[in-house]
């Protein structure tokens, strides 16, 4: 794992239904719905944990500014949904 990486923690559930993310944070029991640049950021990042390289696919696919994308990215880590590994 390099220093961008970020993973979704094992308290973590999600399914995608129609244009939709449900995010289940099982330690909490709180759901975050996921649509749009956020939905596609979630998809991105299941397939490549790059953080750097999610924030450029996003950005480009829907012509939005690095703060905005990577401001998302902020949340989902502070509300714990997504984690940085430990090096």
């Amino acid at each position: 794992m390099t220093k961008n990486s970020i993973k979704f923690p094992d308290y973590i559930s999600w399914s995608l239904l129609c244009n939709e993310i449900f995010v289940f944070n099982e330690l909490s029991g709180e759901i975050t719905v996921l649509r749009g640049f956020s939905k596609d950021l979630w998809l991105f990042l299941e397939q490549n944990q790059d953080r750097l390289e999610a924030i450029n696919y996003v950005m480009d696919k829907y012509s939005i500014s690095f703060e905005k994308v990577n401001g998302k990215i902020k949340y989902l880590l502070n509300q714990k949904i997504l984690i940085m590994p430990e090096e």
